[in-house]
């Protein structure tokens, strides 16, 4: 479910290029996540310029503005990607065991990592 919230002019611009230009992404974008505009996450950190947990994309809108529109385009891809091949799922999955999928300590910055 989309909130309502008013987006700022370059996200609007970002997800309408993607719907022209990337329709495969734009859907999937659109029917199973929530856009939400932030400067920090749940958790309290920093976020640079754009996160999801496979529910929620979060956008920090002044970093995003700083790239072209190709570029918010990759971006906004490259997150509907974490979703498509379940990153959230796999990282929650290796934290529970412990473990990566190299049998070493679970490390969520070297899962991130890889996942990217």
């Amino acid at each position: 479910m989309q909130s309502q919230q008013k987006r700022s002019p370059c996200v609007s611009t970002a997800i309408s290029a993607l719907l022209v230009q990337q329709p495969f992404f734009a859907s999937l974008l659109l029917d199973l996540m929530e856009v939400v505009e932030t400067k920090t996450l749940p958790d309290g950190s920093n976020l640079r310029v754009a996160a999801t947990n496979g529910h929620i994309l979060w956008i920090n809108p002044e970093p995003f503005a700083k790239y072209t529109v190709a570029e918010q385009i990759g971006i906004l891809a490259h997150e509907v990607m974490h979703v498509i091949l379940q990153h959230s799922k796999r990282d929650y999955a290796y934290r529970l065991l412990g473990v990566g999928p190299d049998l070493k300590a679970y490390s969520h910055g070297r899962f991130a990592h890889a996942a990217d």
